[in-house]
C-alpha cells in the first residue's frame, strides 16, 4: 500500500472517530467518564441529564468504535475510556470548553 494510501485510510478513520464523537451529549458523556475510571450507565443519564435509555444508546455506540470499554457489573454495564490511539489526545480537545 503506497503512503498516500495509508495517509487516505488514516484521515477515513479519523473522519469517522470525530463524527462519532461530534455529539453534543456524547462529548459531555466523554468528559464524565474522564474524570472517573469507569461509569455506569444509570449515573452517566443522571449526570448528564440524559434518559438512561438516550445514555445507553450513546455509550453503545462510542464502545462499537472502540472509543469506550463496557464492563459489566451485575445487571449494569459500566463504561471506560478505551485505549486507542485518537483517545489520548481527546481530554484537551474536548474538555477544556464543558
Amino acid at each position: 500500500m503506497s503512503g498516500k494510501m495509508k495517509a487516505k485510510k488514516e484521515f477515513v478513520r479519523f473522519a469517522d472517530f470525530l463524527k462519532t464523537i461530534g455529539h453534543p451529549n456524547r462529548l459531555k458523556i466523554i468528559c464524565l467518564l474522564l474524570g472517573h475510571k469507569k461509569i455506569c450507565v444509570s449515573e452517566v443519564a443522571l449526570r448528564s441529564g440524559l434518559s438512561v435509555a438516550d445514555a445507553s444508546h450513546h455509550l453503545r455506540v462510542m464502545a462499537r468504535r472502540g472509543i469506550l470499554r463496557p464492563q459489566r457489573r451485575g445487571k449494569e454495564i459500566c463504561y471506560a475510556i478505551g485505549s486507542g490511539e485518537f483517545v489520548s489526545d481527546i481530554k484537551r480537545l474536548i474538555c477544556k470548553y464543558k
